[in-house]
């Protein structure tokens, strides 16, 4: 058994941690609701993540994520994002976050019109 399968067996059911990596679980794992994890890192192609971790407060996007305006919605409890690389934000989604870090020159940038609805910016 190798350091990563070893991972993979640790975290087949997440449903205690607060914080947690995607990547740390099952790729069969797609169904399990985690309402404890309030800090998640988005590290692996992903679906329905707003159903599976329905308290997520604090979300670090570190892969080329497709999430649709829908998806965005249901993230009821989202205060700090966190985005490496190019990603696709929608600006009337972005009232309820409190702190947004972006870590690239993202087409957010130009807008002058988002950036008053924050407490944070870095």
């Amino acid at each position: 058994m190798t350091f990563q399968s070893t991972w993979k067996h640790i975290y087949t059911n997440p449903w205690y941690f607060e914080r947690l990596n995607l990547s740390m679980l099952d790729e069969k794992d797609s169904e399990n609701v985690c309402s404890n994890v309030k800090y998640l890192r988005v590290d692996q192609q992903s679906s329905n993540l707003s159903m599976r971790f329905p308290n997520i407060q604090k979300m670090i996007i570190q892969s080329q994520m497709n999430f649709s305006f829908e998806e965005f919605q249901r993230f009821r409890y989202l205060k700090h994002l966190i985005i490496h690389g190019e990603q696709l934000i929608f600006p009337c989604l972005l009232n309820r976050i409190h702190r947004l870090t972006l870590s690239t020159n993202l087409e957010l940038l130009n807008s002058s019109n988002v950036f008053p609805i924050f407490i944070q910016l870095t």
